[in-house]
């Protein structure tokens, strides 16, 4: 039997040593990024996709010890179009790096050669281990953890959220027994980790494990605010980000009997971990829609939700109102909105055009990502930063179109008192990935057809945009109905023989003199008081002569 001497048993114990500790090098305290399908990926509005957890990258997230319960990251992040971002840049500044706080806030700042400094300010890590909230950067414009496909999370927690791994500390209490340390209840979350029972997220997207329960608090313009309370297992597996933002929604008047309070409707929606929208649950959720009018024993107000299948509005018969505050219970999530009319019937046929949502990357649709692409270090690092890492690999089948999908004409107000109070939106919308410079004539067409206004603009889209026009040099137009008229063109390149693509889309709108009704009080009033002097005269000249007999 051939024996091993004491050298190779010690080499062997080390390398046994080695590889166990490599193992365990994932954790809540020294964590990495999850990857697989989508996971790992933010959206730059600017940029595009970002990788967190590219091969090479090895971004890590580790306990410093401090400040108490302060940790930071390390590592690179891949964005396929400028590169490579250091989340732990060389600096003599304290605010280089990004750092993690108990609590789970990020601070601190990333660089990238070709992106400049990235502020990681507005984001955090929540008790599951998710990204949520945007970073900033003067060329990463802003980079969003919460969108439908985007999915960064790690194995590390925050201190404040780990499970507890000792028992509550006791201490002794002269007669009077012990008294124990506190920690939170817990559930089992996905692999089988201990998670709170329930979660409060403030101004982010609250994700939650079937056992867990929570309330989200989302802040809106003007003092308005979304409440969504969550009950444990609403949805039997998965996992659920609820998601609550608002949308503008201005109502004629003259043309309806109809008002939506606070101009603005409340969006909740809910995704499952694959970012596929969840519209009906086992149990109710309640919701409370906060706006700064009093709507305290009102008998003109109903609560509405949007049945897109319908296409109608239908009333929320239980909402109950309280101060400035309407309280209800759904078992499904859509376009919420609080409306006032004399008569408020059980369904609305649509009374104003349904504003569109919240620009996001691709939505409804499974991205193309960019890992795996060559990317090489770029000159000018920041001095005494380390040379990165070069990635390589096969470029995954590209799924998202070349060229342009969608484009739309809104107006702000179909009525104006003048044409410079006109607003008109342009969306783009489920664009390619390649930038398009788009160009856009806009002309005001009168009722006998001809254009009286012409204006030629240019913008560049990627995935999707929205450009705001307005009418501020435009020739002040007479009361009456005119058209504003859009052609857009783009892909056109002379060349290469390519004519582009061409399209025409309208919008009606009218011109009403302002406070027009207020001539009419004005020439009432004159003569109520020209018949009142007449009047006057003609009894100050009968006593007069009175007087004389």
């Amino acid at each position: 039997m051939k024996s091993f001497s004491p050298i190779k048993i010690i080499f062997f114990s080390l390398v046994l040593l080695l590889g166990a500790a490599n193992l365990a090098y994932a954790s809540e305290t020294d964590g990495t990024i999850i990857t697989g399908g989508n996971a790992g990926f933010a959206w730059s509005d600017q940029t595009g996709w970002v990788n967190f957890g590219v091969t090479n990258g090895n971004i890590h997230i580790t306990d410093s010890g401090s400040p108490a319960g302060e940790a930071s990251m390390s590592g690179y992040a891949w964005n396929a179009n400028y590169g490579w971002i250091n989340m732990a840049p060389t600096s003599a500044s304290t605010n280089v790096g990004v750092k993690v706080s108990a609590a789970g806030a990020l601070s601190g700042y990333a660089w990238g050669s070709s992106l400049g400094w990235i502020n990681f300010s507005g984001v955090s890590i929540n008790s599951s281990g998710k990204f949520i909230g945007q970073a900033t950067g003067s060329i990463v414009g802003t980079l969003t953890f919460d969108c439908a496909n985007c999915d960064v999370r790690t194995d590390f927690r925050p201190a404040n959220f780990r499970a507890a791994t000792t028992p509550p500390s006791v201490s002794s209490g002269g007669g009077g027994g012990g008294g124990g340390g506190f920690f939170p209840p817990t559930v089992t979350g996905s692999g089988g980790q201990a998670v709170p029972a329930r979660i409060e997220a403030y101004d982010v997207p609250m994700r939650l494990f079937p056992a867990q329960s929570g309330t989200l608090t989302q802040n809106l313009t003007d003092g308005k605010t979304i409440r969504v309370e969550v009950p444990s297992n609403v949805i039997a597996t998965d996992e659920l980000t609820i998601i609550a933002s608002e949308r503008p929604a201005s109502v004629d008047v003259s043309v309806s009997t109809v008002v939506v309070l606070g101009e603005v409707l409340f969006n909740v929606v809910a995704r499952d971990s694959a970012g596929n929208l969840i519209h009906t649950f086992l149990k109710p959720i309640q919701i409370t829609l906060t706006i700064p009018n009093s709507l305290q024993g009102r008998s003109d107000l109903g609560v509405y939700y949007f049945d897109e299948g319908q296409g109608l509005w239908v009333k929320i018969s239980d909402a109950v109102f309280s101060g400035n505050s309407a309280i209800f219970s759904v078992n499904h999530l859509t376009l919420f909105g609080i409306f006032s009319a004399s008569d408020l019937p059980s369904f609305l046929q649509p009374f104003f055009s349904i504003p569109a949502p919240a620009i996001g990357p691709f939505p409804g649709t499974t991205p193309s990502l960019p890992a795996g692409q060559v990317g090489q270090a770029s000159a000018g690092m920041a001095a005494g930063t380390e040379a990165v890492p070069e990635e390589t690999g096969a470029s995954p089948e590209e799924t998202i179109p070349e060229a342009l999908f969608d484009i739309r004409l809104f107006l702000d107000r179909a009525s104006v008192a003048r044409i410079v109070d006109l607003v008109a939106r342009v969306t783009f919308e489920s664009f390619g990935r390649v930038p398009a410079s788009v160009e856009m004539t806009f002309s005001i067409i009168g009722g006998d057809g001809q254009e009286l206004w012409k204006s030629v603009d240019t913008t560049t889209v990627q995935t999707e945009a929205v450009f705001v026009k307005r009418f501020l040099d435009a020739n002040e137009l007479a009361p009456g109905s005119y058209t504003l008229l859009l052609r857009t063109l783009y892909d056109s390149d002379s060349s290469a023989g390519r004519a582009g693509v061409k399209d025409v889309f309208e919008a009606q709108f009218s011109i009403a003199p302002e406070g027009a009704s207020s001539y009419w009080i004005f020439w009432l009033a004159l003569g109520l008081v020209a018949v009142a002097a007449i009047a006057f005269f003609a009894w100050l000249r009968k006593r007069q002569r009175e007087t004389q007999i």
